[in-house]
């Protein structure tokens, strides 16, 4: 069934009385070379012709009747301030010719609007090329054989538009750039240019895939992949949504005000906003940052725009293109290196969010003080974006660089939620509330909220809460207006709190499924996450081969790779201890992934040494304290860059050393010598510290950091000595595969800010 489209009266005389639609095939062109495109379009109902049934196709057209035809078919409705002396404000072609110029496609001449004039064929270039935003060529060769007659300020866009196969020349490869514009050329652009044409409101469409799919409405959903799409001004102050599509080509906005959803399954690699139209859209830019790697600062690239926040946070699958810029925000929340002073350890954060056009910038007391076992910081700012009803607010967790906070994460608490993570988020929204508070905030609030790691977790527990409702009194924060993005989050969450509840839907958790740091506090011992998990690909998903290369391209391109080292997480080998021959080997039959040794070894752990929370805290948590206030506090152990590394590299070798497996081997024969076990371990370990001159501490000190180290590991050697030795072997790789700059390539691979063509996002 046709649609019943927007009827154009395209006036070829001084009164628009003499135009009517037509009611059947124009009298005239039958046989014409435009025959087919003119009756598309009057088919389409989008031209008419005269009283007496003629289209009368080469007829020339005015600037004013051009006008009058591309401000309909556009469906253009802002007016321009009439600064032209020859547009009388009662003529029929007035409208049209200051909309034309509000749009930017007609902007005049020397000689005004020049509304009477005939179109000549270099100026129809010249506005179409505007109007369907076609980017003049530098290039003066146009390739007719009459370019020389062609105004140079024509030339770029004559070239463009043959290039785009929407102009063709009259003949002999001529292209008579002075001589006038007929209605049947003017049709045949039209033709030429839009496959596709839709201005039904709320439509459903499968855009076309070779050629634009122009849009002039509001409400229209996209299903299926296009070309390239065009968003006329008739779509200002709307929202075009995009399911299960790839826009291979353009997405080309000339809307004021366009919410644009996407939806599952879509994927934009290329947007462009009109300049002087898209005045409420942004294209996102790039700016650069400083992030912390563990001991030294690097330099980044976020990709931002305030539109990210018009769309509802409720959606089916996260935007990839604000993900990506959440994981820079968390980054940049890490402890600066860049300064020895902790008065100035939130440096990257502050000049981030700065750059990005927030004020009102403050952060917790505790960014500006020595971290202590249970402590945590976060940073916060605000803007009025223009034209906006509601105050942005970005607010990110402290997760990396924060020394002895390592130890808080193993204070897990015997009932509710993780225990210091929950001390830690009431800290957070103390602080929040006093920040909107100060700041006189009041009202609907969109809020940006992110973190990494523990920053994650201790975010994933706030916004839960605000989930809840009344956690920021004074303020509105709607379900919608919750982006809540985190990376890498352990567990906090009691289940008894049901946090897979869909009223949680708004937050996503970002994880790589090799990454062990996820798996704890362990879903064994009854904890979760609030809202959605997201995984990275993995080496069981389809294409991963593919995909993991472009990854790999954006990691190594990284500065901070320099710290992170080689992506070896796929690399990973089982290990088995061979009693027999007292040697650490490779379990070559055994094909687990990384991502499965770290689930095993965590219900292997809970279910074999740790059993219940009550049992862990009495029995663990203070040796976890204590190991990771010594090897993060101290920075392990001398307070030198690379103390960790040297001691995990010294750990590993000394681990696998034939004399020492033996050791453990002869410990190893059963019954396990628990005893003889934990002395081998402890000597162990005391002889790493001494190989990577790392041990500077106190005798006291020592002891409880050897006692606590092999408690832990003492248990797992006894009950799965494979699994054990698997992860003192593996450290490296345990670590790597938590490090930001994974989760980041990942993320560039989907986004289109970064990729000409993103890989979809999985499932």
């Amino acid at each position: 069934m046709k649609k019943k489209l927007t009827v154009i009266l395209v006036v070829l005389s001084m009164a628009l009385s003499l135009l009517v639609p037509s009611a059947m095939a124009f009298s005239d062109t039958k046989g014409h070379w435009a025959e087919q495109a003119i009756t598309r379009w009057e088919d389409a109902g989008v031209i008419g012709g005269y009283e007496d049934g003629q289209f009368r196709p080469d007829q020339a057209l005015t600037r004013g009747e051009l006008a009058a035809m591309i401000s309909t078919i556009f469906h253009l409705s802002q007016t321009a301030a009439n600064r032209y002396p020859d547009l009388p404000s009662g003529e029929w072609y007035t409208p049209y010719m200051l909309r034309c110029a509000a749009a930017g496609f007609l902007t005049g001449t020397d000689m005004g609007a020049e509304p009477l004039a005939m179109v000549t064929r270099e100026q129809a270039a010249v506005i179409f090329a505007r109007a369907f935003m076609i980017p003049e060529e530098s290039s003066s060769e146009t390739g007719f054989f009459d370019q020389w007659q062609i105004s140079d300020w024509a030339r770029p866009f004559v070239r463009a538009m043959r290039n785009q196969k929407m102009i063709a020349g009259i003949g002999g490869n001529l292209y008579a750039p002075k001589q006038p514009l007929t209605r049947a050329q003017a049709v045949t652009i039209l033709n030429a240019a839009i496959a596709q044409y839709v201005d039904e409101e709320n439509a459903q469409i499968t855009p076309a895939q070779n050629g634009i799919t122009m849009i002039t409405t509001s409400g229209v959903t996209v299903i299926g992949n296009a070309d390239t799409v065009l968003v006329t001004p008739g779509a200002t102050n709307g929202k075009i949504t995009f399911q299960n599509s790839t826009v291979n080509g353009e997405l080309r906005v000339e809307a004021a005000n366009l919410e644009l959803i996407l939806g599952e399954n879509a994927s934009i690699p290329n947007r462009r906003w009109m300049s002087g139209i898209g005045t409420g859209s942004q294209d996102p830019k790039a700016y650069s940052f400083r992030y912390n790697c563990e001991q030294k600062d690097y330099n980044g690239t976020i990709y931002y725009t305030d539109d990210y926040f018009k769309s509802s946070a409720d959606r089916s699958r996260p935007d990839v293109s604000l993900a990506t810029a959440s994981i820079h925000l968390a980054v940049a929340a890490f402890n600066a290196m860049d300064s020895a002073e902790y008065t100035d350890k939130d440096r990257h954060v502050r000049n981030l969010l700065t750059t990005l056009g927030y004020s009102d910038y403050d952060c917790s007391e505790t960014f500006h003080q020595k971290p202590t076992d249970d402590s945590i910081a976060i940073a916060a700012a605000a803007k009025r974006p223009a034209g906006a009803d509601y105050t942005l607010l970005a607010v990110a967790v402290r997760g990396g660089g924060y020394e002895a906070e390592w130890a808080g994460n193993f204070s897990i608490g015997k009932v509710g939620n993780h225990t210091d993570f929950q001390q830690c988020a009431d800290y957070c929204m103390t602080f929040l509330r006093k920040y909107v508070q100060d700041h006189n905030i009041t009202g609907r609030v969109k809020l940006w909220l992110t973190g990494y790691s523990r920053g994650g977790s201790i975010g994933n527990i706030m916004a839960g809460e605000i989930d809840r409702g009344d956690a920021l009194p004074g303020i509105t924060i709607r379900y919608e207006d919750l982006y809540a993005y985190f990376f890498e989050p352990p567990q906090g969450v009691d289940v008894s709190n049901d946090p897979r509840n869909p009223r949680y839907n708004n937050i996503w958790n970002f994880l790589n499924y090799n990454d062990l740091v996820p798996l704890v506090a362990m879903s064994e011992l009854g904890f979760a996450r609030y809202g959605r998990d997201y995984y990275y690909p993995d080496a069981t998903m389809a294409n991963y081969a593919e995909q993991r290369e472009a990854m790999l391209h954006f990691y190594n391109a990284q500065e901070s790779k320099e710290y992170a080292g080689e992506y070896i997480v796929d690399d990973f080998q089982m290990k088995k201890f061979d009693l027999a021959n007292g040697f650490i080997a490779d379990d070559v039959g055994n094909s687990m992934t990384q991502g499965d040794f770290a689930r095993k070894l965590v219900s292997k752990m809970v279910t074999d040494t740790v059993k219940t929370r009550d049992n862990y805290v009495n029995e663990y948590q203070n040796g976890f304290r204590t190991v990771m206030h010594v090897v993060f506090g101290q920075r392990l152990l001398t307070g030198s860059e690379g103390d960790v590394e040297r001691f995990v590299a010294a750990l590993q070798k000394n681990i696998q050393e034939q004399d020492t497996a033996a050791q453990f081997a002869e410990a190893a024969q059963n019954p396990w010598d628990e005893n003889g076990l934990r002395t081998v371990l402890s000597d162990v370990i005391v002889q790493s510290m001494n190989d990577a001159e790392v041990n500077a501490l106190d005798p006291i000190t020592l002891s409880k950091f050897v006692n606590g180290a092999v408690k832990l590991v003492g248990g797992m050697l006894i009950t799965d000595p494979d699994l054990t030795v698997t992860l003192l072997t593996h450290l490296t790789s345990v670590a790597n595969a938590h490090y930001p700059e994974v989760g980041m390539a990942w993320l560039k691979t989907m986004d289109p800010n970064y990729s000409s063509n993103p890989y979809p996002l999985p499932h």
